[in-house]
């Protein structure tokens, strides 16, 4: 069994996977393979939630292993091909920032966050440190740099759709995507089933369920409110089959 992505399930938490897949019930020399983030998992037990639930068991069968990071030579072909860097923007400009800036390298390891750094990259060099400054880039300053930049590319683009400039889009865009961060995180849960109220009329689900006008993610998914449809288009969200959604990646949701 293949089990891709313990740190993106729905509802969120630490469910115990083999009993709650009933993977006991199977013949003796049944495997699962399981993915996850490891920093989703820093202070838990993770070895009785992964592996079986017998507790002798679990020390004996449970294998770890993790995904080697890039290497140099597999950084400079990804940042080479020009299907995946920003087309302004040469290949030797990435590879002059990494070498200035050896920290964001080893930030950039794997393959997800070299796509954010291409991402951020014209954020990241206009706050590029002194030379002689003892600063240091983040993880965190990684990941606003993109925001900032898909903020930005997202109002071009609004802008350009509409024909007309709007004022605070951007704080507009930032201000909506951290509350809505902000919700799910205390609801703990990394997907929305959301339903519109007038769609919830036309396939007749709205008589039985009176609470429908008052469900609390109409704040956020609700299309009666101009600004807020506006809000959410810049949002990095993805939907996943018209009424489920979450954020392009969880990294992004906890940011």
């Amino acid at each position: 069994f293949i089990f891709d992505g313990y740190d993106e399930l729905a509802g969120g938490g630490f469910p115990r996977l083999w009993k709650a897949n009933k993977l006991v019930d199977f013949p003796a020399g049944t495997k699962a393979i399981i993915t996850c983030r490891p920093e989703y998992l820093a202070g838990q037990d993770y070895e009785t939630l992964l592996g079986p639930t017998v507790l002798d068991m679990a020390a004996s069968q449970f294998v770890e292993w993790f995904a080697s990071p890039f290497t140099h030579e597999q950084m400079s072909a990804y940042l080479k091909n020009p299907q995946e860097r920003d087309t302004g923007i040469t290949a030797e400009e990435y590879e002059t920032f990494l070498e200035h800036n050896p920290e964001v390298r080893e930030l950039v390891s794997t393959p997800f966050l070299l796509r954010i750094f291409v991402g951020a990259f014209p954020g990241l060099q206009s706050k590029q440190p002194a030379a002689k400054s003892s600063s240091r880039f983040t993880r965190g300053d990684l990941y606003r740099a993109f925001m900032e930049e898909w903020f930005r590319k997202e109002e071009r683009k609004l802008v350009e759709s509409t024909g007309r400039p709007i004022p605070k889009l951007k704080t507009a865009f930032a201000e909506f995507s951290q509350s809505l961060a902000f919700e799910m995180l205390k609801e703990k849960i990394s997907q929305v089933v959301y339903l519109d109220p007038v769609e919830r009329k036309r396939f007749g689900r709205y008589r039985t369920d009176p609470t429908a006008d008052l469900n609390p993610w109409n704040e956020w998914f609700s299309n009666t409110d101009p600004e807020v449809v506006m809000a959410r288009r810049g949002c990095p969200l993805r939907s996943l089959g018209g009424t489920t959604f979450s954020f392009v990646h969880q990294s992004f949701l906890e940011y």
